[in-house]
């Protein structure tokens, strides 16, 4: 009887051990990439940009990386606003337009550790990110670059040129590093119509404005597109978009 009685103590004790090794197993997995992503959208959704004016439905994930470091995960996500700005701005004079942002979340042993969004934006500090060196650098390259482009080189009106808008993205790579991109556009005048080069063409004598979107990654420039902004329309003519490849001595450091 008692040889009986320690042997279904033996079963009982052994059927616990499948139990157990599956709830460490579940314990062991808090920093599943799964839950961090989880989180990370948690943590979005109580942001300072989004909790003031995010659009409902409107997070898409773009990419999860996992970091060399144990536990950690550089997560980027896209969401929609219903105005302009960051953070909280309640009191502030917004433009109704809806906007599109991009927040780069990095999930390290099941907490947030940062949160920027568009590359400008802290949303755990809920300030600004002083970059404003490296914008004007950029913008300095971009005025150089165009200035040597065909288009301009032909017939553009230096007194015309003014940047319309500065802004920085991150886009995550593998690995633990991101790349940061700053895309200038840069408005300017032609005294006649076309593109490129046009010596030899029939041209017409008509100021005509254009629009530059200049893109830098590494410190020199990664792409450029010229538009015509058209003389009744502050629209981009997508259709006439112009692309010019880079060549190597188009490339200027940007000593950043």
């Amino acid at each position: 009887m008692k040889r009986t009685l320690n042997t279904i103590v033996s079963i009982a004790l052994l059927s616990l051990f499948p139990a157990l090794f599956l709830y460490q197993g579940a314990q062991g997995q808090i920093n599943t990439e799964e839950q961090a992503v989880r989180l990370a959208t948690d943590f979005l959704k109580n942001s300072p940009t989004y909790r003031f004016d995010g659009i409902d439905d409107s997070i898409e994930l773009i990419s999860v990386n996992k970091s060399k470091s144990p536990n950690t995960w550089d997560i980027t996500l896209k969401f929609t606003t219903r105005h302009s700005g960051y953070g909280d701005r309640e009191g502030q004079l917004l433009l109704q337009v809806i906007t599109e942002h991009t927040m780069v979340i990095e999930v390290m042993e099941g907490e947030v550790a940062s949160a920027i969004t568009d590359g400008k934006f802290d949303e755990i500090q809920e300030s600004f990110i002083d970059n404003s060196d490296i914008i004007d650098k950029a913008e300095e390259l971009s005025f150089e670059w165009l200035r040597n482009a065909p288009t301009f080189n032909f017939d553009g009106i230096e007194s015309t040129m003014q940047v319309l808008q500065s802004s920085t993205t991150l886009d995550p790579i593998l690995g633990d590093n991101q790349i940061v991109k700053y895309i200038i556009i840069i408005g300017f005048d032609c005294a006649h119509a076309g593109y490129g080069d046009r010596s030899g063409m029939m041209m017409a004598q008509v100021v005509t404005e254009h629009k530059a979107a200049i893109t830098i990654v590494n410190n020199q420039i990664q792409s450029a597109i010229i538009v015509s902004s058209g003389t009744s329309s502050t629209r981009w003519r997508n259709k006439y978009a112009i692309y010019y490849p880079l060549k190597r001595s188009s490339v200027l450091p940007l000593n950043i």
